[in-house]
């Protein structure tokens, strides 16, 4: 079987499982809640240092897992919603599966030019595909923001980490880790408050991200806002509605 029939059956089964590619946040929410909503109801549970230690390392996997998948939706997103970016795309690179349907196509393109298994692939990949900064309009502060409640003039993703970068970069780092030397959980061990930092990382990274996006490249899509009656802004949600069960997804 040569590699254009792999790369199409994969991407069209990474269709089937994303839907529409407007559900991006929703689909996020609903992935990453579930990570860690397990995590943390298993901390109370007596498990054992050997268990805890298999419970951090396959959390650092879901996390990056869920990055990767939103990385990759959110640039078939503004693709599929920005034609002259899509056109100039379509122009500019090609992949060996073609597709009528454009999500198909821009979903075939970054299966075979992009990398987003690292920072550095991460970072070149929003570069190649939407000609941006990754890191400068992640940092990029929202005028005016709600986050966990209360409401902000302006806030940033460096007023809730001021070293999301190198907490995003050793959360990479340790998923290459655990992936290709099976000896690694034993010798590291855990450190939970760095987890606890990329759990929160890998939850709001992705909605500064997606609001800098809309608003360069989507203008009149909507957002999630909070409201008090009075005063109403983008909302940012943190770990403590990511793991609440009184909120559930839904079409």
């Amino acid at each position: 079987m040569n590699r254009s029939c792999k790369v199409n059956r994969r991407v069209i089964k990474q269709h089937k499982t994303r839907g529409n590619p407007d559900n991006l946040e929703l689909n996020h929410v609903g992935n990453i809640s579930r990570y860690c909503r397990f995590v943390h109801s298993m901390h109370d549970k007596g498990l054992s240092n050997e268990e805890l230690t298999i419970l951090y390392f396959n959390h650092i996997t879901a996390l990056v897992t869920c990055l990767e998948t939103y990385h990759r939706d959110l640039i078939i997103l503004v693709l599929n919603q920005n034609q002259s970016l899509r056109d100039k795309v379509f122009c500019e690179l090609s992949s060996d599966s073609k597709h009528d349907e454009p999500s198909l196509q821009i979903a075939s393109i970054i299966d075979s030019k992009c990398h987003l298994q690292d920072l550095p692939g991460i970072k070149e990949s929003f570069r190649q595909m939407l000609g941006i900064d990754y890191i400068e309009i992640a940092q990029n502060p929202i005028s005016p923001c709600a986050f966990s409640g209360k409401f902000y003039n302006q806030y940033s993703i460096l007023d809730i980490h001021p070293n999301w970068l190198g907490i995003l970069q050793r959360l990479y780092e340790e998923l290459h880790n655990v992936i290709h030397d099976a000896n690694y959980i034993s010798y590291q061990g855990t450190d939970w408050l760095f987890l606890n930092e990329a759990e929160s990382v890998a939850i709001v990274l992705p909605q500064f991200l997606l609001f800098h996006c809309i608003y360069k490249f989507m203008k009149g899509r909507g957002i999630i806002v909070m409201s008090d009656g009075e005063k109403k802004a983008p909302a940012i949600w943190g770990i403590s509605e990511t793991i609440s069960t009184d909120w559930k997804v839904v079409d």
